[in-house]
């Protein structure tokens, strides 16, 4: 008798937890990836605005591009595993152009810039072909991911919406991590590059595994709960009534409406929210990042709350609408919670150390918008439930979800930003969004069932109240220290945040971005000025200067008392620029009318590395090292393109706060800076100890100081800037100097370098802002620190051995000295010390006495 052969068993069906897991990997990956593009675009386009568009419209096209043609090609898939497979190894090949794109850029740059100068429309357009060619490839892979695996995962049409949304939410959960991973941790611990080289590696690890998982079934139960009879795993609901009927479902095209109304509104409001924050935030790399990982980590929850209704004995279109009136209720009421939580994170008065305003910004935010974003975030996954009865295959319905949802999400996050705020400013831009929800709860509402009609009253209400009713709120653009007495002048609303002309104390005026940003000042239009007279007082025969940045416009209006033949000036913000030529006239000395001025709303640094002009001094204005965006302006490669658009024996000169950074961050700035330059000296603008700004000087050269030179140009301060002849800088003017930072390089060697890469700046300055104003920890260069520091340098290399001084008489040289000396002083008296006060004013007179002769 012949043996049966034995039993054959096909492969171990895949673990949900595993590949839930892997999921949540695949959605950590892509918003590394976003993350990092964002930063990359932003040095390209300059504006970080339009960078922000771009990469969200080309990064979104690219999703639904994707959601699109692989949810029509899922059906016909013979292992949807393995394609999910090659998907990952694509994106991590794709991403790869990231690196080739970006070089080839940074060659072409100059030609093309100088081919398409008079054409600002095409340099544009050729800016988005170069993010395209990065970004469109890898989204469009990464949108095939989701319903590739829906094919996969759904067996039956009733599993739609569970599984799919169990999907969603894992992937979002991962966005999430990522998105906090990126603004945190990876660009500081690896640099850039080698954030991008990890996202690549998990999404080749995602792949390995996946590989293994080729030829398998889907496995595992959806949750804890007890699956329904039937092979669907969800619980049905039977109608309880004959007029339930229109409960059941909603037809296709409503569904669709939903899904892109949703996407609209959802990514409407993000831009919007942010732009509320921006009033109140420290602005930093880290406050966005914290926005962005809540917005994502609510969506998560907002999916999880889908895939639970979608599991309960709840009618479909009951629930879809009751979503969207809570939507359009929890999202109308954003602004009055805003105004009850802002003075807990307004970092302008919080006494917050870093790790306790963190906190804070967290919670504050969660508070805020979370409720709002989890019912919204639950409307787009739950559509998968309503979608049941029309499937005809997972991944094809998922899939045009998904387009449909990301091509509105680009409309929506472009409508907000360049148009909303502008036109209806935050409240109003809020109250349309939570109206465009409400009206859509009613299109939902099946009028038909009686028994609910009376309940339509309650979006019908809200929509009216809306749409007609007072104002409730003002977290609007400007917010003012009325204790102070500020009154708001006129304020405006652009893609880069919100410009406001602030008056205070005696009629002065203050351009503030973002009411926490101050831009300048006319109660110090005298320092202002020097920020720009002083660099040129230290060049020979200056013919032409570069200003990057405009602000006030002081700085550059100081320039027009020497002979110059061409002064350009590139502000990033062109609103700032309009608040400058409308509100700034009479302190600008005709700035905007005189013909050798020429202003531009341009990225200096992408000016600078696209233009070949060249100049004799180009001077640098003071930009916050902690804002986001900022740590751009110190780094290695900008301080390179700025060296190479100089001419023979020019000079660039770097304006630093040094009343928000450590002596951490000027060591990382001084060696950066070092890297590039031969000999870079260090001056102080004025004596104040509570806002201390000094200029690095940087030259291609270590040629000792020129006194003539200095006196020629303090000379026409006299004669032609009105500067009063007891002016400390006209009666002592080596007093400004500060020390020799290129022979005191040694002291810096330990500090890391700034690069594109490696932006150490943007993630330490922002650590020392808040710690120096909260917590005491760090003491930024400021008061006695400052006094300490000073001394350090003076006594580390006296001017009697400072080459760079070798030309100086021996008077000129106790100047140095003596100005170290009344720094103490004014330190001291304004601390109350009185005793130290008059010791360092002997010190002082001593220096300067006919003794000292």
């Amino acid at each position: 008798m012949l043996a049966s052969p034995p039993a054959t068993r096909g492969p171990r069906p895949v673990p949900l937890g595993a590949l839930l897991l892997v999921f949540f990997a695949s959605g950590a990956a892509a918003l590394i990836y976003q993350v990092l593009w964002l930063k990359d675009l932003g040095r390209l386009f300059g504006v970080m605005a339009y960078a922000a568009a771009t990469t969200l419209a080309v990064f979104f096209a690219g999703l639904a591009l994707g959601g699109l043609y692989w949810g029509r090609r899922a059906a016909a898939l013979g292992d949807p595993m393995r394609t999910y497979a090659l998907l990952e190894v694509g994106i991590a090949l794709s991403a790869m152009l990231y690196f080739g794109l970006f070089d080839a850029y940074g060659a072409l740059q100059g030609p093309l810039f100088g081919a398409l100068a008079d054409r600002p429309a095409l340099t544009v357009l050729a800016k988005i072909a170069l993010a395209t060619g990065v970004l469109l490839l890898p989204s469009f892979l990464m949108g095939g991911t989701l319903p590739v695996l829906a094919q996969f995962l759904v067996r039956s049409r009733d599993e739609l919406g569970a599984r799919a949304t169990l999907l969603y939410s894992f992937n979002t959960v991962g966005a999430a991590a990522g998105a906090m991973a990126a603004g945190f941790v990876l660009p500081r611990a690896l640099g850039f590059r080698g954030s991008y080289l990890l996202a690549m590696g998990l999404n080749l690890g995602i792949a390995a595994v996946a590989w293994r998982w080729r030829g398998r079934t889907a496995g595992g139960e959806l949750s804890m709960e007890p699956a329904a009879a039937g092979a669907a795993g969800t619980q049905r609901a039977a109608p309880p009534d004959a007029d339930a009927g229109p409960w059941e479902g909603a037809p296709a095209s409503l569904i669709v409406v939903v899904a892109a109304v949703s996407g609209l509104a959802t990514l409407g409001l993000e831009v919007i929210w942010t732009r509320m924050f921006a009033q109140v935030l420290q602005n930093s790399v880290y406050t966005f990042s914290i926005i962005l990982t809540v917005f994502l980590a609510c969506l998560a929850l907002g999916s999880a709350l889908a895939h639970h209704l979608c599991r309960r004995a709840v009618p479909p279109r009951l629930a879809l609408a009751g979503l969207l009136t809570l939507s359009g209720l929890l999202a109308a009421v954003t602004p009055l919670l805003f105004l009850q939580v802002a003075g807990a994170v307004n970092y302008m008065k919080s006494g917050l150390g870093f790790s306790a305003y963190i906190a804070t910004v967290f919670a504050g935010t969660a508070l805020v918008i979370g409720p709002a974003v989890i019912i919204m975030g639950a409307v787009f996954p739950y559509l998968m439930k309503l979608s049941e009865e029309h499937m005809d295959s997972a991944g094809r319905t998922v899939g045009q979800l998904a387009a449909v949802n990301t091509t509105a999400a680009i409309a929506g996050s472009l409508l907000a930003g360049f148009l909303l705020l502008r036109w209806l400013e935050v409240e109003g831009s809020i109250r349309a969004a939570a109206l465009a929800y409400l009206l859509l709860a009613l299109t939902v509402w099946p009028w038909g069932r009686r028994r609910w009609r009376g309940a339509a009253a309650l979006p019908l209400a809200a929509a009216l109240l809306l749409a007609a009713g007072p104002g409730y709120s003002r977290p609007a653009a400007v917010w003012l220290d009325t204790e102070a007495g500020e009154e708001l002048v006129e304020a405006r609303e652009g893609p880069a945040g919100s410009v406001s002309v602030v008056r205070y104390g005696q009629g002065d005026l203050r351009i503030r971005v973002n009411s926490s940003y101050s831009l300048g000042s006319t109660a110090s239009a005298v320092n202002e000025r020097l920020q720009g007279q002083i660099p040129l007082a230290l060049h020979p025969d200056p013919r032409s200067v570069f200003f990057l940045g405009l602000g006030t416009g002081l700085t550059a209006s100081g320039a027009l008392d020497f002979p110059l033949e061409r002064i350009v000036v590139c502000e990033i913000n062109a609103d700032v620029v309009w608040a400058a030529r409308e509100h700034f006239g009479p302190w600008l000395n005709g700035l905007f009318r005189d013909p050798r001025v020429r202003i531009l709303a341009e990225d200096g640094r992408t000016w600078l590395a696209a233009t070949q002009d060249r100049y004799d001094v180009i001077v640098s204005d003071i930009f916050l090292s902690f804002k986001e965006g900022a740590g751009s302006l110190y780094t290695r490669e900008h301080f390179r393109a700025v060296r190479e658009h100089l001419e023979p024996g020019g000079l660039f000169v770097q304006w630093l706060p040094l009343f928000d950074i450590s002596e951490q961050e000027f060591g990382i700035l001084a060696r950066t800076l070092l890297a590039e330059f031969p000999g870079v000296t260090l001056w102080r603008r004025s004596l104040s100890p509570r806002f201390p700004v000094y200029a690095m000087v940087a030259r291609l050269d270590e040629a000792p100081l020129d006194p003539d030179t200095l006196d020629r140009g303090l000379e026409i301060l006299r004669a032609r800037a009105g500067l009063p002849d007891e002016t400390w800088l006209l009666q002592i003017p080596f007093a400004a100097y500060a020390g020799n930072l290129s022979a005191l390089a040694p002291r810096f060697a330990g500090s890391p370098i700034n690069t594109d890469n490696w932006t150490v700046l943007e993630y330490t300055a922002p650590v020392t802002e808040r710690d120096s104003r909260g917590a005491g920890r760090t003491q930024t260069l400021a008061w006695g620190k400052l006094l300490e520091f000073s001394e350090e340098l003076l006594a580390a290399l006296p001017p009697e051995q400072d080459p760079h001084l070798a030309r100086l008489s021996p008077r000129q040289r106790r100047q140095v000295h003596a100005g170290v000396a009344y720094y103490g002083h004014v330190v001291s008296r304004e601390q109350g010390r009185s005793q130290e006060a008059e010791a360092y004013l002997s010190t002082y007179r001593r220096w300067l006495g006919p003794a000292a002769e």
